[in-house]
């Protein structure tokens, strides 16, 4: 099969998270077309990423410099 992800965040002005993240797959033997759109969001209370535990999230430190950079 083959898959599509994509991830979208920001940051509101109480520094609290919203996060869109939407996903493909196409399954190429059963011809069968899968999808998946969810919206996430997080009450951070400008708290960041500190409480979520390592690992758990993708490119963290880029992640980081970008929330900063805002």
């Amino acid at each position: 099969f083959t898959q599509l992800e994509l991830n979208w965040q920001s940051w509101t002005k109480n520094q609290d998270r919203l996060e869109i993240n939407g996903q493909y797959k196409y399954d190429i033997d059963k011809k069968v077309h899968l999808g998946m759109l969810s919206f996430i969001y997080h009450f951070s209370e400008d708290r960041g990423y500190r409480d979520f535990k390592p690992g758990e999230i993708d490119f963290r430190n880029i992640r980081e410099r970008q929330r900063l950079d805002e």
